[in-house]
């Protein structure tokens, strides 16, 4: 009997220390990054990302105003020996107005040379308030988004919020999937209109080598039995959801090697954990394939490969310099859930915990060049990775498929799909 004893108080002593050290090592590597990213001030992008072109930037800035000066006094000399003056006047000479226009030409042709930003999905919700932030710190942004209303009515917003920031369009479909041409960069491949229509838009600028951060946000949501919608429309949304991520961030690495190989061959010291930050990749993934999704099977299986995709891709391009970001948002009050059925969790979400997009684009900016990967943002995400965590995902999933029938949304699809056969 004292011997069962001791065993006993062994394996609760083991145990409790088990216990506390897990919970140690939960609190430290996942809640701590949590808190401190919560009060940490938002990443300065311009230091980290284009330091270089910051000194360049000062210099044209002030060489701009020295050039027309220089025009002025050559005007004004010009005259000078026409009128048989002996000397030009030591007085400050009023600038004419073709060295203003010059002036004007050059500051628009200098624009290539400042800061830039991609954000995809930038008309509205998160990619909205990721350009309210970036051309807060200075930095032009190149605008992807839907040909809709909302696109021109934001950025008659930007362009009234930030009037010296320069920002570009490029109003397209992320969803289309038919290629307009054959041959891209020299290689025999199908590619669709819109990344057609962003190397257009951006050339002059991956030339110049001053766009550097990309931010992957655009997304919609499909919410019904995945056999309810047709093939095509599902595969729509893939190519809007993941498909696009992928062929930009490729588009986007491409041409960033081509800056980075030859520094790189050059000075060996920035490979590494010492290499300089030379871009940033953003991804905008979800908290919802943390948890089975029905009725909207096809996002959480977009959002988990992009998660996915992100976390090893993170490994490959360090060594350029390049940050790789993918960040879990909770509910959050966008338009992304316009249209779509009323749901009693998503009601919930937005009555208790939905977040504003202008919270989440702060905590992306909180996150960047932190050394972090992926980004948990908001109560939902923590406790859904913490139930993940917890709870094994194989009895989770059964024990939703046994118990479908009493979540009233499923009775709610249930209802529509059989009235959609029954119709047909």
């Amino acid at each position: 009997m004292p011997y069962l004893q001791l065993f006993v108080s062994q394996v609760w002593s083991a145990y409790r220390w088990a216990a506390t050290a897990l919970t140690t090592l939960l609190v430290v590597t996942y809640f701590g990054p949590l808190l401190y990213l919560s009060w940490a001030p938002r990443r300065d992008l311009r230091r980290r990302y284009f330091a270089d072109l910051s000194a360049q930037t000062s210099l044209q800035a002030r060489a701009t105003p020295a050039k027309a000066s220089n025009m002025a006094r050559n005007h004004k000399a010009l005259r000078a020996r026409k009128k048989g003056a002996v000397e030009e006047s030591r007085s400050a000479p009023s600038i004419p107005k073709s060295a203003l226009n010059e002036a004007r030409l050059e500051r628009a042709r200098s624009a290539t040379a400042e800061p830039w930003a991609l954000v995809t999905g930038a008309s509205s919700g998160i990619g909205l308030a990721i350009v309210r932030e970036v051309a807060q710190q200075g930095i032009n942004v190149v605008l992807v988004a839907r040909d809709d209303a909302l696109l021109p009515k934001a950025l008659d917003q930007l362009r009234a919020e930030f009037p010296e920031r320069s920002f570009r369009v490029v109003a397209t479909d992320l969803s289309e999937t038919m290629p307009p041409r054959d041959k891209i960069d020299g290689k025999s491949e199908a590619t669709p209109n819109y990344l057609a229509e962003i190397e257009e838009a951006t050339a002059d600028l991956f030339a110049a080598g001053t766009i550097r951060l990309i931010f992957s946000n655009a997304g919609y949501l499909l919410m019904s039995f995945y056999w309810q919608r047709s093939l095509s429309e599902q595969m729509r949304n893939w190519e809007c959801n993941i498909t696009a991520a992928l062929r930009l961030t490729h588009f986007v690495l491409g041409q960033w090697a081509k800056h980075q190989r030859a520094a790189l061959k050059r000075d060996d010291d920035r490979r590494g954990s010492n290499a300089a930050a030379f871009g940033l990749l953003a991804f905008t993934s979800s908290s919802s394939f943390f948890l089975p999704s029905p009725f909207a099977t096809l996002y959480g299986a977009e959002k988990a490969a992009l998660t996915s995709f992100a976390q090893s891709l993170a490994v490959e391009v360090r060594d350029l310099g390049v940050d790789v970001l993918v960040v879990h948002p909770s509910y959050t009050r966008t338009n992304l859930y316009a249209n779509q059925p009323k749901l009693a969790i998503l009601e919930f979400l937005d009555r208790f915990t939905g977040a504003s997009p202008g919270y989440v684009a702060a905590s992306i900016m909180r996150a960047v060049g932190r050394g972090l990967v992926v980004r948990d943002i908001g109560f939902y995400s923590y406790l859904t990775r913490w139930v993940n965590h917890v709870v094994d995902i194989g009895l989770l999933s059964s024990l939703i498929v046994l118990c479908r029938h009493l979540v009233p949304e499923y009775r709610q699809f249930r209802a529509d799909a059989d009235a959609s056969l029954h119709s047909s």
